[in-house]
């Protein structure tokens, strides 16, 4: 009898579930409140336009053709100030694989770009709307997909992931998105508001105060901030808020009651209710889920 060799597939990457994956035109007038958060993967790829995406405390600019990734419990919106193509897909999966691509924005290149369109168009063939009285995001299957369609799509997502992974580090492609935010502002308003707010870290301050400070009228600080963040100014300055208290768990040794104090928070139960709503986790999960990587 013969002996063969074999090669046992190591699973690197698994799609545990895919929660949407569309494509949608977004304009001034749709972008999304005051932002979300979620415990999925995301990512978002601009197909016509420009956007800018707040993703916790840094703001990313997009040209069209290029993709950011972003990890779950991470606050986010999108600002457009003409109208954008964008697709997004969110899954999730508990793969370690995922943190190579953390808030990196990455040049899709032709091919990719045809992936990324054949994933949204196969969404839309998957999924629809279920009743908001049930859920109150997300997408479910349609009764009539068959449960192959389903694996193909997470397969294709798999593969996609792979792919852009393997290309930017060969091309190097993917750009550091934090070493480009300054210069591609395309406000210096903005970028004086946010000079103004990180100075303010330990402050609570009211939009009145925020207005007096940058001397601008309340009404066109709110234009400001949507028009460039995607969300109020008061939401953006807790999202900065919030990203220095990651920062804090992550390099220092102070406890939760010394970075609410240090952050201007009126109580560390106050900080701590603030912190689960803008990512979806209590400090010490959060705290927990880094010590664990």
């Amino acid at each position: 009898m013969y002996k063969f060799a074999s090669a046992n597939i190591p699973e690197v990457l698994k799609i545990d579930s895919v929660i949407s994956a569309f494509r949608t035109t977004r304009d001034n007038d749709n972008d999304n409140g005051d932002g979300e958060v979620h415990g999925f993967q995301e990512f978002v790829y601009v197909e016509k336009g420009e956007i800018n995406m707040l993703v916790d405390d840094e703001i990313y600019h997009l040209l069209p053709g290029q993709l950011i990734l972003f990890p779950p419990h991470s606050f986010h919106s999108i600002a457009t100030s003409h109208e954008a193509v964008i697709n997004v897909v969110c899954f999730s999966t508990e793969s370690p694989f995922m943190q190579r691509f953390k808030n990196n924005i990455i040049t899709l290149n032709d091919r990719q770009a045809e992936d990324i369109l054949h994933i949204t168009a196969l969404g839309k063939h998957i999924f629809t709307t279920p009743p908001r009285s049930v859920y109150d995001r997300g997408t479910l299957p349609r009764e009539d997909i068959k449960d192959y369609e389903l694996q193909r799509l997470a397969n294709l997502i798999e593969l996609f992931l792979f792919d852009l992974y393997e290309s930017s580090t060969e091309a190097s492609a993917t750009v550091p998105a934090s070493s480009i935010n300054i210069a591609n502002y395309h406000s210096d308003q903005l970028h004086r508001l946010t000079d103004f707010l990180r100075a303010n870290l330990e402050r609570n301050l009211t939009l009145e105060e925020i207005s007096t400070g940058l001397q601008l009228s309340i009404p066109n600080l709110h234009r400001l901030c949507k028009k460039q963040c995607g969300c109020g100014p008061i939401a953006y300055f807790i999202a900065l808020k919030i990203g220095e208290a990651k920062k804090m768990m992550r390099k220092t040794s102070l406890n939760f009651t010394q970075i609410s104090e240090k952050l201007g928070f009126s109580s560390v139960n106050y900080f701590s209710k603030l912190f689960k709503k803008k990512t979806g986790m209590t400090p010490s999960e959060y705290a927990k889920s880094f010590y664990h990587k």
